[in-house]
Formats: structure tokens, C-alpha cells, sequence
């Protein structure tokens, strides 16, 4: 007769998991959202705060895996928010030009640009920006951009 003790339970289950393959992740890759509502967040964790929802059927990339949360490129709808101090806005005010080194573009919250605080990268002198909106008018001192390239 065999007796199963909670410890030999466990011993097993430890035994099947490792010898499970590890997921191995090849970055970059194309990802498709399966769930019918994704939240997107400005970091890897519930911690961070929400910028985004992705829909079922989203295709994504994939540059990254962190602790089981993928780091994509900035998908169409989340935004990022930049000084009005750093950037001279030209024509129609739809482009822009960053005026001064090491300006931190942050991650936008949905909730707008005073609770922005991830940077997702740095710019420079001269790079251009995508303005959206004068993010609440004249009363402001952000705009919402469309993220530049290497913001996640």
C-alpha cells in the first residue's frame, strides 16, 4: 500500500514542473492579444500605472520578456507626455523640435500627464516629436505626443 504525505505531494509536483522545458523567448517577436481586453502598463508589474487597453486580435511586438510580462513598442493609442519647456512646436504646432539635451519623454498615464512619471527615454537637441494635443489647453505645460522610436 502506497500513503501519500503532503510532502511526498509536493516533492512530485517539484519534480514534474522542473522537468517541464523552460519557455524560451527568441525577442523580437509578433504577438497577437488573445484576451478580450489587455491593459497596457508602463512597466513590467501591477504596480505600474495603466497607459493603454489593447483589444483581442492587437498584433504587437514583442522586444523583450521580463519576469513574464513582454516589453512591446508603443502600440497606436498610448501616448507619451513632454515639457512645453523643451520643445519648439512649427507649422500647424503638429511637429516639434526638443531645444535642449537629456529631455525625458515620460509614459503616459491614462490619467493624464501630472501623474506621467516613467521616463521611457531620453532626447536630444534637435530630435523631432509628434505633437497630438496641447494637453489641456493653454493651461498646460505638457504635450501629448505620439511616443518616439525606443519608447516602451
Amino acid at each position: 500500500m502506497v500513503r501519500s504525505t503532503a510532502w511526498m505531494d509536493v516533492v512530485v509536483w517539484i519534480l514534474l514542473v522542473s522537468a517541464q522545458p523552460a519557455l524560451a523567448y527568441e525577442v523580437p517577436f509578433t504577438g497577437l492579444i488573445v484576451d478580450d481586453q489587455v491593459t497596457v502598463r508602463s512597466g513590467a508589474g501591477t504596480a505600474y500605472y495603466e497607459v493603454g487597453k489593447l483589444q483581442r486580435g492587437t498584433v504587437v511586438r514583442v522586444e523583450e520578456v521580463i519576469w513574464g510580462w513582454q516589453k512591446i513598442v508603443c502600440p497606436e493609442g498610448v501616448y507619451s507626455y513632454i515639457s512645453k519647456a523643451f520643445v519648439d512646436a512649427k507649422g500647424d504646432g503638429q511637429i516639434g523640435f526638443v531645444n535642449s539635451d537629456g529631455v525625458e519623454v515620460k509614459a503616459g498615464d491614462v490619467r493624464g500627464p501630472g501623474h506621467s512619471l516613467r521616463v521611457q527615454v531620453v532626447l536630444n537637441k534637435a530630435d523631432k516629436v509628434q505633437i497630438v494635443t496641447d494637453e489641456e489647453g493653454k493651461r498646460s505645460s505638457f504635450y501629448k505626443i505620439v511616443p518616439p522610436k525606443d519608447a516602451f
